[in-house]
This record gives structure tokens, C-alpha cells and sequence, in this order.
């Protein structure tokens, strides 16, 4: 499970899998406390607390970010680490998209950065309609949908609550954009076609999450023909 909390990467990991020690500038385990300090290039937290995880997500919503590269954490099972992380935020489920047209890609621009269409599941609906109709109401074009491309998850605060937002993303095709727009009462100010050098430079004014659904997108095909930059820390 990868979580996205302020643009910044938590990932989680089992003990095993962890790769070199070295590669990390701060190592804690379990039993020891955390600190604002702590929060410094690559962090691992081994076997983390559940003390520990409260005070990484209050120190994360609250603390200066722009020394902090990465947080791994690492457990002997990664699945009840996960549910007990989950346990911690109010789950929001959305659907989103990347629709091609042409070799081109939709991108929007909505609260001073580049994004992709996405927005809240109904109550009863399943992700991937939802996804068709955000994409829809965002863009105001018409699609078709593909296939799943992954799942991100990433945190928010909404009227004082911790907030995960689970986000499944789906490969659309366009059907008609004859009368695409923004959808400004959704904050968007701009909905554009872009070539994929285009996308590489908007990229640098987007989030964490939106460059891993471009790099796991891409997985589909081979590797020389992914144009993107896949560089997590940049």
C-alpha cells in the first residue's frame, strides 16, 4: 500500500522485503518515540506503534514537509498493518480518469495545479461508473472505459476529520469532446489536451499521486515507449 499524506510518500512494506539499510537517513523502531526532527529525508519506521502512526499523521498535517523525502513502514504483514492504518481516517471512496484521444491526454487544472478528473462515489455506485460520470461533469465529454489502472490513496482534512480517500483510476478513451469545458463550480479553471512531453512538464505542478497513475498506466506498455518521468522524489 502506498499512502499519500501532504504530497509526500508513506509506503508499506513488509520487514523482509526492506531493501538496503543504508539508503535510509533515519531508522526507528517500534518502542521508540517520534519526533518533528525525524522528519528528514528517508524515514523507516520498523514494527511502527500505534502510538507512533498517531503522532507520524499529526506531525505530517502539522509539520514542515520540505526536507522529508519518504516514509517507509515496515511490519512483518503488511495487511493488519494496513486495516489498522485505515482505521485511523474516515474512508472516502472516488473514481477517476485518464482518457486519451489521439495520443494526447486530459489534464484539468483545478486549485493552482495539474490534475486528472475525479470525484466521489454516489451512494450505491460502483467505482467505475463513477469514474465515467466525474470525468464526464468535470470535462463535459463523452467516454468509454477501458480497463482499472490502480488504486491510490492519499489524506485530507474536511470540517476537522482525517480524511483517506481511496481513489480507483480507469484508462478511458474520448468519444466526443465537441463541447469540452471546465466545470468551474468544481474549482476547475482549465481543461486541456496535452502530448506527453507536455504532460512531463506539467507533472512538476501536479501530485504524487497523479505521477503514479501516469507511471502505472504505462505499465501496460513497454518500457521505451513510456515517456513519462517516473521519478518519485522529484
Amino acid at each position: 500500500m502506498k499512502l499519500f499524506v501532504r504530497n509526500k510518500l508513506v509506503y508499506i512494506q513488509k520487514v523482509k522485503d526492506l531493501p538496503d539499510l543504508h539508503r535510509f537517513d533515519t531508522i526507528l523502531e517500534g518502542s521508540k518515540p517520534l519526533k518533528a526532527s525525524h522528519l528528514q529525508g528517508k524515514l523507516l519506521i520498523s514494527c511502527p506503534s500505534t502510538d507512533q502512526l498517531a503522532t507520524l499523521f499529526k506531525l505530517m498535517k502539522s509539520e514542515p514537509l520540505d526536507g522529508l523525502d519518504q516514509v517507509v513502514l515496515a511490519a512483518a504483514q503488511r495487511k493488519p498493518l494496513n486495516r489498522q492504518i485505515k482505521s485511523m481516517f474516515r474512508i472516502v471512496k472516488a473514481g477517476g480518469g485518464l482518457v486519451t484521444r489521439n495520443d494526447r491526454y486530459l489534464m484539468i487544472y483545478r486549485l493552482g495545479r495539474w490534475d486528472l478528473p475525479k470525484g466521489k462515489l454516489d451512494e450505491g455506485e460502483k467505482f467505475g461508473p463513477a469514474a465515467v460520470r466525474e470525468v464526464s461533469e468535470e470535462c463535459n465529454v463523452s467516454v468509454q472505459l477501458r480497463h482499472k489502472i490502480c488504486t491510490t490513496w492519499h489524506t485530507y482534512e474536511n470540517n476537522g476529520k482525517d480524511v483517506l480517500k481511496q481513489t480507483r483510476w480507469y484508462a478511458m478513451d474520448c468519444l466526443n469532446d465537441l463541447h469540452m469545458r471546465p466545470q468551474l463550480e468544481e474549482n476547475i479553471h482549465d481543461v486541456r489536451w496535452m502530448k506527453p512531453n507536455e504532460v512531463n512538464q506539467v507533472l512538476e505542478n501536479s501530485y504524487l499521486t497523479i505521477r503514479e497513475v501516469f507511471m502505472r498506466y504505462f505499465y501496460h506498455y513497454p518500457q521505451e515507449l513510456m515517456p513519462f518521468s517516473t521519478d518519485q522524489s522529484a
